[in-house]
């Protein structure tokens, strides 16, 4: 079962992308705060997925992607989700998606990164 774990500050955003993404198969802890996300991952939590808005409360969602892959040698995923336009910044998004998303969108983003042409050629 693919693992993801979603963070963002907005608890109605988390609750329904939660169960929309478990309705589709994916098992999914939420967590409200990157400083939460980054226990999870430390606590040996392992996650194929990772999506996280970008305007967090404390650490913002580009330096927990940025720990995220300092953290491990095979880092998960990592989707942002913004409202704002403009660039991500330095960090190594594998998608964005505005916010709010489509909860669709965001499933088929999530097919199309885990998907094996995604790292390599099919």
């Amino acid at each position: 079962m693919i693992q993801i774990l979603l963070v963002d500050d907005d608890r109605e955003g988390v609750n329904a992308i939660r169960e929309y993404l478990g309705f589709r198969g994916f098992a999914v802890e939420s967590v409200m705060s990157a400083e939460a996300a980054m226990d999870a991952v430390k606590r040996g939590g392992h996650y194929d997925v990772v999506i996280t808005d970008l305007h967090l409360p404390g650490m913002q969602g580009d330096e927990l992607a940025c720990r995220i892959i300092e953290h491990g040698a095979s880092p998960p995923k990592l989707i942002a989700l913004s409202g704002e336009h403009g660039s991500i910044g330095r960090t190594r998004f594998d998608a964005r998606l505005p916010k709010p998303c489509r909860p669709r969108n965001l499933v088929d983003t999530i097919d199309r990164l885990l998907s094996p042409c995604s790292t390599s050629p099919c």
